[in-house]
């Protein structure tokens, strides 16, 4: 949804009233801190349920008021607090370590530029309780290698666009599961049509998942590619028209099929 980290209610307000209107419930699945997020919410005045950090958190809104920005949290029990992330970093065989630079060390100069965010925002982009972002500087046989290793850690990598993240095993697709869960008990069914638009690499799981999906294209990125090859579609415009573009379409296919 958004554009260089910005929120485009010219382009999304009246769409996404639409979308509720029409009952659809919008769930934000991030990279982003909580943090990150919360901000986001109060200033454009929105409220979704959301997980932060890829799959790390579950987070419900309290209330129906988009001012009341308070949320029960719920932590997925893959999650592996940072310091510890951190503590495991640090102590990498040399191979690995000479090739990886931790973005918190780096000076605000750098970091603005690596995230393309405002010096101000780098708080709450930092601010994060179950993941640690980094850049890798080695061979992509090495970064092979580096993820192996990660992997007896009990830990991942994951690009999420610009980096990657460490975290825990755990997945966007994780919240996704138990967001359906949560909305299957809430309204007494069995069954529901998910929806899922992203695009990055750590979206491929959930794009996989849901029976309709939707990649917004990106100019700096290699396409993704999805294991289905059924209900995909791939929008024409970047973010943010690109979401509306995708929703559009899977909306009127929806229909198409009488569902």
């Amino acid at each position: 949804m958004l554009k260089e980290n910005k929120y485009h209610p010219t382009v999304l307000n009246n769409f996404i009233r639409e979308l509720i209107s029409k009952n659809y419930i919008i769930v934000a699945l991030t990279s982003k801190t909580y943090n990150e997020v919360k901000k986001l919410y109060n200033k454009n005045n929105i409220k979704f349920p959301l997980s932060s950090e890829n799959g790390s958190s579950f987070y419900i809104p309290r209330s129906k008021n988009n001012k009341d920005l308070t949320f029960k949290k719920v932590i997925n029990k893959k999650a592996i607090k940072s310091s510890e992330i951190l503590r495991k970093l640090k102590v990498l065989p040399i191979r690995f370590l000479r090739n990886i630079t931790i973005i918190k060390d780096l000076s605000p100069d750098k970091q603005a530029k690596i995230t393309k965010l405002k010096k101000s925002e780098l708080i709450d982009f930092n601010n994060r309780n179950f993941s640690v972002s980094i850049i890798w500087n080695g061979s992509n046989s090495l970064l092979a290698l580096f993820r192996k290793y990660l992997k007896k850690l009990n830990l991942q990598a994951t690009y999420g666009g610009k980096m990657i993240n460490v975290s825990g095993a755990h997945t966007k697709l994780d919240a996704l599961i138990y967001f359906k869960k949560m909305y299957l008990k809430k309204f007494s069914i069995d069954n529901c049509i998910t929806i899922s638009i992203g695009d990055s690499q750590n979206d491929v799981e959930i794009l996989n998942y849901t029976d309709y999906s939707g990649i917004v294209i990106r100019k700096e990125k290699s396409k993704i590619s999805l294991i289905k090859n059924h209900n995909v579609f791939i929008s024409k415009s970047s973010a943010p028209e690109g979401w509306v573009e995708l929703l559009t379409k899977i909306n009127k296919e929806m229909e198409r099929q009488n569902i």
